[in-house]
């Protein structure tokens, strides 16, 4: 604006007035010009006054040229073994351009596609944990087309997985065929071999995991604690510091259980796992025959963790520890709850948990020897749980048709 008023601003020499400061021999003051700025100066000022209001009060700069870009696109692949040579498509790799900000993922088909990449012979780089990276350099990328890499004419894009991850692989194939002693055998050998390896937390906690289900607990319990010691920041330290409380409890040292399942609670408080460190723990106090401790351990679960699979349980085993307690009266209202509360509740099998907790309402009347409210809740059982199932498979209701007739034997109703 400043240059576009200077060139509006025409003064001819010798035409305006110049100001000058030198003093009066009489008056020692500064002379004061002939006379003021010239109509010709306003009129220009005027203008560009004119031109800043009808411009948004700012003059445009040049618009900026478009940069000339191109597109790539592919699918990924990884090698499905050795043996057979077989490649399947490769989600979730990192495609890349060098000396650019352009990145895309391959989806679930391996495909990818990126574009407004600038035109010129570019670097692509292609990337995914535990795949030896694969660069492709001197991709040509062509203004307004797609370079298609892999194609017919070209190799294949194929990430090769590290050592590491074939080694963790083939410990998994016999993980999951239920073969743990190879297993074993796999897994050490990845954390002996390649210790620096990103599936060394994984190899360890499948060990350990694979010594549970083979029933050597204390060896599980052993590399579970290796693993926590090791791999603290892994995802799966909840999981081990759950599974060494597991392995305590199976083999009954129920005492060491419950400081292992608080661990839980304490270090993990935002584990997926906390409710049901919380009702292992009140089976614990279950076990050990402390039920005031167990009902206040279940209350946990049914209050803190209310959406829990196990709040129906819990529920139920409030009412039977009151049961256990000889508190029949109270062990009616708790299994009443399961009833009104979790009317369509299942064990982890999907059996009923209602159909239970009604046979037990029936057979705690029987204790209070109120044999009318025991008839009535047997009958409950028969009406509303025909297929309720104990754990063995047999029907409950036919455990509630035989406490229903021995009632009727041993006290008939009077006439």
């Amino acid at each position: 604006m400043l240059l576009l008023i200077k060139k509006l601003k025409k003064i001819k020499p010798g035409a305006g007035p110049s100001l000058d400061r030198s003093p009066d021999p009489d008056t020692d003051k500064f002379k004061k010009p002939a006379r003021g700025p010239s109509r010709g100066m306003f009129l220009a000022i005027a203008i560009c006054l004119f031109l800043i209001l009808i411009t948004g009060c700012s003059i445009n700069p040049t618009p900026p040229i478009p940069e000339i870009t191109g597109s790539i696109e592919g699918n990924v692949y990884e090698p499905t073994s050795p043996i057979t040579q077989g490649m399947v498509l490769l989600s979730g790799a990192l495609v890349s351009v060098s000396s650019t900000s352009h990145t895309a993922l391959t989806n679930i088909s391996g495909y990818f596609r990126i574009d407004e990449i600038p035109i010129g012979e570019q670097t692509v780089i292609i990337s995914k944990d535990g795949y030896v990276i694969l660069t492709l350099k001197n991709v040509p990328i062509i203004e307004g087309e797609i370079t298609l890499l892999g194609g017919e004419d070209q190799e294949p894009l194929i990430l090769y997985p590290t050592a590491g991850k074939t080694q963790f692989d083939k410990a998994m194939s016999y993980y999951n065929d239920q073969d743990y002693v190879n297993a074993i055998i796999e897994f050490e050998k990845l954390l002996n071999d390649y210790s620096d390896s990103i599936y060394a937390d994984d190899a360890q906690y499948y060990l350990a995991l694979s010594y549970k289900h083979l029933h050597y607990y204390n060896s599980a319990i052993l590399e579970f604690e290796n693993f926590l010691s090791v791999y603290s920041y892994s995802a799966f330290a909840d999981d081990a510091q759950f599974n060494i409380g597991d392995c305590y409890y199976i083999i009954g040292n129920y005492d060491q259980a419950l400081i292992e399942y608080q661990k839980v609670i304490n270090n993990y408080f935002n584990s997926d796992l906390v409710d049901d460190a919380q009702y292992s723990i009140s089976h614990t106090y279950y076990n050990l025959n402390l039920y005031s401790l167990a009902i206040s351990s279940f209350q946990k679960v049914i209050d803190n963790y209310s959406s829990s699979e196990f709040a129906n349980d819990a529920q139920f085993y409030v009412g039977y520890c009151y049961i256990e307690l000889k508190d029949f009266v109270e062990a009616i209202i708790e299994l009443g709850k399961v009833i009104e509360n979790y009317p369509q509740g299942t064990w982890p099998d999907g059996r009923s948990v209602p159909a239970v907790a009604q046979f037990y309402i029936g057979w705690s009347y029987s204790k209070l020897e109120d044999w009318s409210n025991a008839l009535k809740a047997y009958q409950k059982v028969i009406e509303n749980y025909p297929q309720g199932t104990w754990s063995d498979g047999s029907l409950i209701s036919e455990n509630a048709q035989a406490g229903i007739d021995w009632i009727n034997e041993n006290y008939p109703p009077s006439e």
